[in-house]
């Protein structure tokens, strides 16, 4: 800093860095847990048979060996945003 900068000035800098630092980490915890959770979604899904009909806690198989296929692509690139995160 200069001689001609306050130290007020310099605080407002210094919280706003730490601000949005803060801000950009629970973005990305946010995201690791999205991530996670359809992770989960669709591998709880894909160990199901397909076809099989769901209750109404739980959602059942895929309807369709295309869908199934379609949806283990999916996960795998989940997977492999979540390893990059």
């Amino acid at each position: 800093l200069t001689p001609a900068s306050s130290s007020r000035w310099a605080g407002s800098i210094t919280k706003a860095t730490h601000d949005q630092w803060a801000l950009a980490r629970r973005c990305q915890l946010a995201h690791i847990q999205n991530l996670e959770a359809g992770i989960r979604a669709i591998g709880d899904r894909l160990a199901l048979p397909v076809g099989e009909r769901g209750t109404k806690r739980a959602p059942g198989g895929y309807r369709s060996r295309r869908e199934w296929h379609a949806k283990s692509r999916r996960l795998r690139v989940l997977r492999d945003r979540l390893a990059a995160a």
